[in-house]
């Protein structure tokens, strides 16, 4: 590469945690990416195996200079208090560390230095597709010695509380999916800190960069990049793809190998580690590159420190095996991971036991100790001869101390050596430490051994920090690089222009970016994480690093979704002239105008032509609501025609606790218009919804408009508007007049059906309803065909969400349509089959799914694959049953599900009375008798009496007039949004389906919920360890306007599929104002989700069979606050006072 170079689309710079996901992703994307590592390929039998081994595979950084092996796998880098160790290699430091994945703790993402961006509910999905890949498993159960110690004495660590240590070490013999890499199992030798020589570490080596290997990425080793520069000649080129000009390819960047060889890419990726990367770009900076000036600060060093105890009268077991010993030593006895225990104090910081490897120089660290040198040197000597003569006392262990530093050191380049030099940060907390591990030395009798050194870190963080201002940070929360500002009297401006996005001033904004130029690694990072950060940047790189510019460029993504959110800003400015049209409300329904702004839309401004607001709209369907509707007609300067339609909604909900903010949030759906604008007709002929999103308005602004109201009914107008709303959140009654009651009849034409009764293994009783197509195709010529057409229907809690006998259309009536046999399974939990008898959702998933399979194969006389389309409980019931072993996964051909997945993640509101004990004492009020009736009756008991009229006030998002309809949402939760239902279908549902509601499979579902995925009615988790039988294609529908099951319920799922069964089609969708059920029984649901389930129906099968790999548009919703976090304070007041009157009210039923 040194003679020749080359051209790609993306170069990464680096193998790290975070080059590895970098080069994964953009290759994952189609793109043409190079990763360039420095280091060489580390087979597991090339690792250092003795003391002089790791000197002849170590590089020191001294200021007196570099010396060593330049083709190293150590890199001690030495500046006066603090030595630092990093790896070079093919996978980073992911090859010489204890492969821990902690989560990043709270106190760091609250942290004022941390990104408000990183601290979106989407990192979670982000820490999900890390923990995907690294693959990370819990040590064995059994314990090793330093699980015991640690254990043993945590009482000395303040206030602390144990972490749960997972490891990217395979304790069971597997092959990663993804990368085809095929690892043993670990053997407990200890030897992880020098490179694992048995191939038991699932470094990122095996699993990121393998993957993109296999994806397409060119790897190459033993390839230093020195600095990185812009392509002088690229603003001359017109276009963004390559031109040859003789043997040259034109791209944006040039990543300079030595000072006159180069590799040009359009998109560079910098991760080369904290001090690689920094040098790297400070080379860069000198030569001209403009980059902020805080390049090199925020350095941070994590809080680590490293003592070493040795000499103890307990059994440490803190040497790692030679492979001699390995052989005589049983597994119980072996030393085991090299970090297996961590304990974390509240103070900031965190106590790991550690094991130290035989190819490291015990006496190294005695000799550079706090005791002195000779004193470190003949007791390091001492204790050799009596580990070799396996004397009593000669155990040792190390303690890794970690923990929340200020994180204000900083990285130079010293000019005149051509090398970098640190300063460590203050850590304030490096006493409590010490005194700590002082304290856990005397207990387990050892000698303690301190570093005379300030800090001794493997974790270093930040020198490049993000922010949102070029003056405080490097790079933007997304890793791209700020531009520095460039004055008039610089000589290098050109280099700044050089990476300018088109048609931008170089000095227009402060916060300018170089367009195609990021960083990805722990540099970026601001502060101390306070544990391992490996996590913490594998994280930050699978969601905030790599920009959507690049992946979006080929148009590849792994979701679906119906619509899209405005990622950009924009600005709309109204002018309203009210009362000038009439209504009920007069005075607050008139025109509007005003302009629209919004780059994505037209780069020019947009001006409202014509437009009409009502404030005061109310609808029969939900009766206590109020909304505000605005129609904008809006043109540009172009003619292009756009129609905006905005909606307020108004809901009173916890005593108007979220008035503020509902009254000034404006959802906004934008189409472009089809029409002959210069022919003064609007001609629509379509209208095609191209974006949407919400706009707000400030409190400032607010304030602006009430104080520039013009007109002589201004003040009739405020107290309209404000008695309106007053009236909407405080009022006792609708604001839509009542409606006379609305009858309902069904359908005469409605298929008929044949029931089948079934008996379960267990005695109970469940039903199937069976339908026969309607298309021109019979059952024989289905069966005959090799194709399956039967589908099985699986309702959710309680209720009926497939057969609506007073509706035009529903899913089986669309599935009989399409030529499918449909059949409807009521399960024990349905209305219409439920006893008293107490059961679980383990108990559906054993016993009656697959007694249904079994049955719908003895009517039909033949067993073929069944498509299965499930909601909400049926959707966890029947994956309990396919992981379980239950079901066969071959008799399924495809799973469909909505709102349900093997995962559950509800909304704020619906975590916040799960996480209350109310189940559990609701279950003990009901007593033996546990299906609560949605009637009066004289004879129901009193405690059914008593919790349905506690269950009235339970706060709930949408309320409703019918008395039925409200005792199942203060119960259970809201099942839809009413204004997607129509009110014959609203009627039939509270009067013939919410008849009975058994309530004991709450208690098993407020353990899934508070669990994160499908765990057994005991808590135990038997059933995601199986996750490798869900061979089967799959479909995941959610709601985009989340009532009560989130979307990241099918966002999760859809991931785990993707990544452990690729070779199936996987396809999710996202419906935009859909709830929960509504998605089944809502008015437009057989135009916009029937459609999603034919075509995840049709589909089905393996990737390779259909031809064609299906990716489209990603529409990725984030988790909805139900009660925004703006309403905190209120919400938890009258979240007090709630449970107050409840436990009042237990205490009068009980002693009065």
């Amino acid at each position: 590469m040194a003679a020749g170079g080359g051209s790609y689309e993306a170069v990464v710079i680096g193998s790290g945690y975070g080059g590895s996901v970098a080069a994964f992703r953009l290759a994952e994307a189609g793109v043409n990416v190079c990763l360039l590592e420095k280091g060489r390929r580390w087979e597991p039998q090339e690792f250092p195996s003795s003391v002089w081994q790791t000197l002849q595979t170590t590089r020191w950084h001294t200021p007196w200079g570099v010396f060593g092996n330049s083709n190293c796998l150590y890199q001690v880098h030495y500046q006066g208090t603090v030595i630092a160790f990093v790896a070079a290699g093919l996978g980073g430091g992911s090859l010489i560390n204890g492969g821990v994945v902690l989560p990043t703790p709270a106190r760091a993402r609250r942290d004022p230095k941390w990104p408000q961006e990183w601290r979106e509910t989407l990192w979670d999905r982000a820490e999900e597709r890390a923990r995907s890949m690294l693959q990370a498993e819990a040590a064995p159960s059994h314990g090793f010695h330093q699980d015991r110690v640690l254990d043993a004495v945590s009482g000395e660590i303040e206030d602390s509380c144990r972490d749960c240590v997972k490891l990217s070490i395979r304790f069971t013999r597997i092959t990663d999916p993804a990368s085809s890499t095929a690892f043993n199992v670990c053997n407990g030798c200890g030897n992880c800190f020098t490179g694992c020589p048995y191939n038991a570490k699932n470094s990122v080596d095996k699993n990121y960069i393998a993957a993109a290997s296999k994806a397409g990425c060119t790897i190459i080793t033993n390839c230093e990049a020195r600095f990185v520069l812009p392509n002088f000649d690229y603003p001359h080129t017109t276009s963004k793809e390559c031109e040859f000009d003789g043997q040259h390819m034109h791209r944006r960047w040039r990543i300079y190998l030595d000072e006159t060889h180069f590799i040009s890419a359009d998109f560079v990726v910098v991760a080369a580690g904290v001090l690689g990367t920094t040098n790297l770009l400070l080379q860069s900076k000198i030569r001209g590159l403009a980059i902020s000036d805080r390049l090199g600060h925020r350095f941070s060093c994590n809080g680590n420190s490293v003592a070493f105890v040795c000499g103890t009268h307990v059994a440490t077991k803190g040497h790692s095996l030679t492979p001699k010993e390995l052989k005589n030593t049983p597994m119980f006895d072996r030393p085991g991971p090299s970090i297996t225990t961590s304990y974390t104090s509240s103070l900031g910081y965190t106590i790991q036991g550690a094991i130290l490897a035989n190819a490291f120089s015990f006496v190294f660290f005695k000799c550079i100790a706090h005791r002195g040198f000779w004193f470190g040197l003949l007791y390091g000597l001492w204790h050799n001869v009596k580990r070799l003569l396996r004397a009593k006392n000669s155990d040792s262990l190390i303690f890794n101390m970690m923990g929340h530093d200020a994180a204000d050191g900083h990285i130079e380049f010293d000019l005149d050596r051509g090398l970098v030099k640190f300063f460590p940060p203050t850590d304030p907390l490096i006493p409590k430490k010490i005194s700590t591990v002082e304290r856990i030395a005397k207990r387990i009798g050892g000698q303690m051994f301190m570093p005379t050194l300030r800090n001794t870190t493997v974790h270093l963080l930040g020198g490049c920090p993000a922010g949102r201002i070029a003056k405080e940070s490097v790079t933007n929360p997304n890793g791209q690089l700020f531009h520095a500002l460039v004055h008039s009297n610089s000589s290098l401006p050109y280099l700044l222009a050089a990476g300018a996005e088109k048609n931008e001033s170089v000095d227009s904004c402060d916060n300018k970016v170089h367009d195609g130029l990021y960083v990805c690694d722990g540099s970026i990072i601001p502060c101390a994480v306070g544990v391992n950060p490996s996590f913490t940047i594998t994280t930050v790189a699978e969601r905030y690093i790599i920009s959507p510019n690049i992946r979006k460029k080929h148009g590849r993504d792994d979701e679906t979704g119906m619509g899209e959110d405005l990622g950009d800003l924009c600005t709309l400015e109204l002018v309203m002239d009210m009362g000038s049209a009439e209504s009920r409300h007069g005075i607050l329904k008139g025109r509007v105008g005003g302009k629209f702004k919004m780059c994505a839309l037209e780069t020019g401004l947009l001006h409202i032509v014509d437009g009409t607001v009502d404030m005061c709209v109310v609808n029969t369907r939900t009766p206590f609501s109020q909304y505000m509707y605005y129609k904008l007609l809006i043109v540009s300067e172009t003619g292009a025609m756009y129609e905006m339609i905005g909606r307020k909604e108004m809901k009173p909900f916890l005593l108007g606790a979220t008035a503020m903010t509902e009254s000034r949030t404006l959802e906004l759906e934008i189409s472009q218009v089809s029409q002959n604008f210069n022919l003064g007709g609007l001609s629509e002929s379509k209208k095609a919804s191209i974006l949407r999103g919400t706009v707000r308005v400030s409190y400032l602004a607010l304030l602006k408009s009430v104080i520039s109201m013009r007109g002589p009914r201004k003040c009739h107008f405020v107290s309209s508007l404000l008695l309106s709303i007053l009236c909407t959140y405080f009022g006792p009654s609708p604001r839509s007049p009542p409606s006379p009651e609305v009858t309902y009849v069904e359908s005469p034409g409605y298929p008929q059906h044949s029931e089948h009764i079934i008996a379960t293994d267990d005695g109970a009783q469940i039903s199937c309803w069976r339908w026969l197509p309607t298309a021109n195709r019979t059952i024989n010529d289905a069966l005959n065909s090799g194709t399956s057409t039967c589908v099985l229907l699986l309702n959710g809690y309680s209720g009926e969400s497939y057969t609506l006998p007073t509706e035009d259309d529903d899913l089986v009536c669309t599935l009989l349509n399409n030529g499918y046999e449909v059949w409807l399974l009521r399960m024990r939990l349905h209305f219409s089959v439920c006893t008293a008898n107490p059961f679980s959702l383990d108990d559906i998933a054993r016993f009656d799914l697959p007694a249904a399979f079994s049955g719908i194969a003895a009517v039909r006389g033949k067993q073929t694959p069944i498509h299965v389309v499930a909601h909400c409980i049926g959707g966890l019931t029947i994956h309990m049953a396919l992981l379980g072993g239950y079901v066969p996964v071959p008799s399924v051909a495809s799973l469909t599900c909505t709102n349900s997945s093997m995962f559950f993640d509800v909304t704020k509101l619906a975590m916040v009375k799960l996480f209350l004990p109310l189940i559990p004492i609701s279950l003990k009020l009901l007593g033996a008798n546990s299906v609560l009736g949605f009637s009066d009756s004289p004879s129901e008991s009193w405690r059914h009496r008593l919790l349905k009229k506690i269950s009235c006030l339970i706060p709930r998002v949408e309320h409703c007039t019918c008395k039925e309809c409200e005792l199942f949402s203060g119960i259970f939760g809201s099942a839809f949004w009413h204004e997607n239902l129509t009110e014959r279908l609203h009627a039939w549902l509270s009067k013939d389906t919410l008849v009975r509601l058994p309530a004991c499979g709450f208690r098993q579902l407020r353990q899934i919920c508070m669990a994160g995925n499908v765990v057994s009615s005991r808590g135990e988790d038997l059933y995601m360890p199986y996750i490798r039988r869900l061979a089967l294609p799959t479909t995941y529908i959610s709601g985009g306007r989340p009532l009560l099951v989130t979307p990241t319920t099918s966002e999760r799922a859809h991931a785990l599929m993707q990544h452990h069964h690729p070779e199936f089609r996987h396809v999710r969708h996202v419906v935009h104002g859909y709830g929960h059920s509504d998605l089944l029984i809502a008015e437009r649901a057989p135009q916009d989700v029937f459609p999603l389930i034919l075509d995840g129906i049709s589909k089905s099968g393996r990737v390779a069979d259909l031809g064609f790999v299906s990716v489209q548009p990603t529409d990725v919703q984030r988790r909805t606050w139900v009660i925004p976090p703006s309403q905190a304070i209120e919400f938890l007041l009258c979240l007090k006072i709630f449970v107050a009157i409840f436990i009042l009210a237990i205490f009068l039923c009980c002693f009065w």
